[in-house]
């Protein structure tokens, strides 16, 4: 299925970067693979992560060739800490793995991400690798191809894999940008003298990137930093750019296609401000029906406090397909980037809630949920989201037993516990109609549960 990010893989290697040589009892077959792994790569090597990529894994196994059988990918840093992939195939009887040849670059100092896909549907995979350079020169986006033609031997005799075609880039991305059914390469590059910058989308033919249309975009950005590739309406295909501005600003443009040209579809002249979001958003597909939203930050009702302070929901927003109509709102959330947690906010809370700070009294609380109506002014919290470290879960939840409080375990991750607290009762003047709307909107524990979100452990 083609949706906005292509990657293609198999099994996963997946752990944190220290552990990624020391993972627990594996299957018969991975084992064999981590140890053919650990005496392939160079002495004074280790596994690494692309730093960029939305995948947990340093070895990926894939069919590359189109042959039936799995080869692995690996990426790790060499003896000089210089980015590397190390390429394996396994022998003719499944017995045992052999390196075949390593992917490198001249001058790159990291690997942002690595993608891979059948570019030219032509039963074989491409591996597409996004290289950083030195600060101040632009990346390298390059392409590469199982096929003995393009390995060279190096000085030691070990087999290099060539790319078959690059080019410098800001941003790119891949995906099926225009619905044929293909896979291209979005890329947008960055004119250093005149700050021009242009969005590329490039079809793979004859072993080469050729580029289908270009389309100048909005200048006035630090630079683009992300690309979203894929369905961008029910009938509709495209590309999201998205960059920052200033300190912390981000700007988000959403480009089409019209008469097999990229047009930019949002902002239209007349909702040029909504692009801006006061920080860094990321568009993705977020209700899982294969078509990109666009992520669009707004501040939480009832808040008087210094930006810094202030809490933002995210709109998740789809375009209809038709450049007259405004986009749909599908859904709305709270996410916290330092926690990386996110809280689906339920439809009907629309209109009837905010978020605050949880008192000083309060320690590891992190946001509270409140019932807020903008006629009356009336709020009060609903609960608490808590994050605890583990050691310290035991006393916390002996606390509330004590005082017969009411909360709910939600998740453990990474040595955090993250519970809810129920605030209980609203307060005692206020209105029997806004008790009551009040106490009609406080989610069961199976509500809550579905609503939190552990964005890592979710990928």
């Amino acid at each position: 299925m083609l949706t906005v990010l292509i990657l293609l893989t198999g099994c996963d290697y997946t752990s944190a970067p220290a552990d990624l040589l020391q993972a627990p009892a594996m299957a018969p077959d991975k084992q064999q693979l981590a140890e053919a792994v650990a005496a392939a790569l160079p002495a004074h090597s280790k596994l690494t992560l692309p730093y960029a990529d939305d995948r947990l894994e340093a070895i990926r196994r894939i069919d590359l060739d189109g042959d039936g059988v799995e080869e692995a990918i690996v990426t790790y840093l060499n003896e000089f800490s210089t980015p590397e992939l190390l390429i394996m195939k396994q022998s003719n009887n499944g017995s045992g793995w052999t390196a075949w040849a390593v992917i490198n670059e001249p001058l790159v100092t990291g690997l942002i991400w690595l993608r891979i896909a059948d570019l030219d549907d032509d039963g074989r995979k491409e591996i597409l690798v996004g290289w950083s350079r030195s600060t101040g020169e632009a990346k390298l986006l390059a392409v590469y191809r199982l096929d003995e033609g393009q390995l060279n031997r190096d000085n030691e005799g070990i087999p290099v894999l060539q790319s078959v075609s690059g080019l410098d880039y800001a941003a790119a991305a891949v995906g099926d940008a225009d619905g044929d059914g293909f896979v291209e390469t979005a890329v947008v590059t960055e004119n250093a003298n005149t700050q021009e910058q242009l969005l590329t989308v490039y079809k793979y033919r004859g072993g080469k990137l050729q580029p289908v249309s270009r389309l100048p975009l909005f200048n006035g950005v630090n630079g683009y930093h992300r690309l979203a590739v894929g369905k961008v309406a029910p009938d509709r295909y495209g590309i999201v750019a998205e960059g920052s501005v200033g300190a912390h600003s981000w700007y988000t443009s959403l480009i089409g296609w019209k008469d097999g040209r990229l047009v930019q579809i949002y902002p239209a002249p007349r909702e040029w401000e909504t692009a801006f979001n006061p920080y860094g958003v990321r568009s993705s597909d977020r209700n899982g029906d294969g078509i990109i939203e666009l992520q669009r930050l707004k501040a939480a009702p009832g808040q008087n406090a210094s930006m810094a302070e202030t809490y933002f929901i995210s709109e998740w927003l789809q375009w209809t397909g038709d450049e007259d109509q405004p986009f749909q709102l599908v859904a709305e959330e709270y996410t916290d980037y330092n926690y990386d947690f996110s809280i689906r906010i339920p439809n009907r809370w629309h209109n009837s809630y905010t978020i605050s700070r949880p008192a000083e009294t309060q320690p590891y609380g992190l946001a509270s949920f409140d019932y807020h109506n903008p006629e009356t002014g009336a709020q009060a919290t609903w609960w608490t989201l808590y994050a605890i470290p583990g050691e310290n879960y035991a006393d916390i939840e002996e606390e509330w037993q004590q005082n017969s409080r009411h909360y709910l375990f939600l998740r453990e991750a990474g040595g955090i516990v993250y519970a809810a607290l129920f605030a209980g009762e609203p307060p005692e003047h206020w209105s029997d109609e806004e008790k009551e709307a009040y106490r009609a909107l406080i989610p069961d524990k199976e509500q809550l549960r579905s609503m939190f979100r552990l964005e890592l452990a979710e990928q």
